[in-house]
């Protein structure tokens, strides 16, 4: 009798406890697919920020570069005469005393040229 009632109480899977195991995972499921998609606009925003602060020390970067030149100039225009008398020269077009200026011009598209008359005579 002692192994029939061991059998017994060891009945097989029954209908009810699959259903209960496929309706557990159903919910696990559900609830973790809701936390996937209600965190999912949050770390796109999140990406999307990462890009503009990214772009934002670019400029920062840039604007810092900006005013340092700024600041050279600045400093070059107080203290170096040399440096003034160059930039007003360039500037306006003068010459020092004794001093030649050579200025590279970029090459000008050419003119188009105008066609031959049927009455004119080719040149050589």
């Amino acid at each position: 009798m002692r192994a029939g009632h061991l059998q017994h109480e060891s009945t097989p899977v029954g209908v009810w406890t699959s259903l209960n195991r496929v309706l557990l995972t159903l919910i696990v499921v559900t609830t973790l697919g809701v936390i996937v998609f209600r965190f999912l606009p949050e770390t796109q925003r999140r990406q999307e920020g990462g890009a503009r602060i990214a772009q934002l020390s670019e400029q920062v970067e840039k604007l810092k570069q900006k005013v340092q030149r700024a600041k050279r100039e600045a400093e070059l225009l107080l203290r170096d005469p040399e440096y003034i008398a160059l930039l007003g020269r360039d500037r306006l077009d003068l010459l020092a005393e004794g001093e030649k200026v050579y200025r590279l011009v970029p090459d000008a598209p050419l003119p188009p040229v105008a066609p031959a008359k049927s009455g004119a005579r080719p040149t050589r």
